[in-house]
């Protein structure tokens, strides 16, 4: 934890025109300290990435905090939002938005069970309520009830090709409900080869470029896929 690391997330959430409370900030600080403490014995993050965590994977993660906001304000009526995140790894992108979301009620599926001991730790250490880390693939929750067309949105970051993360979330979300899907401004091409899968699935890609170009900092685009109130 540096000042540099403070000072760039309070840079970052003035930039976005963001409120974020003192100990939101403070949450996301401890979470990067805890993180590298762990990464020296779990890979969590590439050794290469982990100097510049704080704007590469924290902030990167935060780049759906704006739309994911403006999207809870439109679709709920009761503050409450049900988030599934998809491999999460060291976290991402799932606790930092959690941080900054109170309302939301987050579930983590990792499957790598080092990963998700970590995450749980996270979870503990930080004082998160409302979240729950799953140690398995989000395929053995296919037959659970309890999580089918359960989630307003699914988020994913860096885990698979964009036809295959439509087929792996829209199972888990409510009709009307989101995939952000975390990907390099490449994204076009990966959108592209999956339109028959989005088509045949009943689900729409959303206009637009999120984040806004001059707010993401690096190559990075969030595909939205909305799932059909029919689907």
């Amino acid at each position: 934890m540096t000042g540099t690391d403070r000072g760039g997330l309070a840079a970052w959430f003035r930039g976005q025109g963001l409120a974020c409370g003192p100990g939101q900030l403070d949450a996301l600080l401890r979470f990067s300290a805890l993180l590298r403490d762990w990464n020296q014995r779990i890979n969590l993050v590439s050794r290469k990435d982990i100097v510049n965590l704080v704007p590469d994977h924290i902030l990167d993660s935060l780049l759906g905090l704006p739309l994911l906001r403006s999207s809870i304000e439109k679709q709920t009526t009761n503050g409450q939002l049900r988030l599934m995140d998809l491999g999460p790894g060291g976290g991402f992108p799932g606790i930092p938005l959690r941080i900054c979301l109170p309302p939301l009620e987050l579930t983590m599926v990792e499957a790598t069970r080092k990963k998700a001991k970590f995450l749980e730790l996270a979870v503990q250490e930080l004082g998160l309520t409302g979240v729950t880390v799953l140690a398995q693939h989000s395929r053995d929750l296919l037959k659970d009830p309890a999580h089918l067309g359960k989630y307003d949105f699914v988020t994913a970051r860096a885990v698979a090709e964009l036809q295959d993360l439509v087929k792996d979330s829209f199972p888990f979300l409510k009709p009307g409900g989101a995939l952000l899907a975390y990907k390099s401004a490449k994204a076009d091409a990966e959108v592209a080869a999956a339109a028959a899968v989005i088509k045949k699935l009943g689900g729409v890609v959303e206009p637009g470029v999120y984040p806004a170009p001059e707010a993401g900092g690096k190559d990075r685009r969030i595909v939205v896929v909305r799932k059909g109130s029919a689907a």
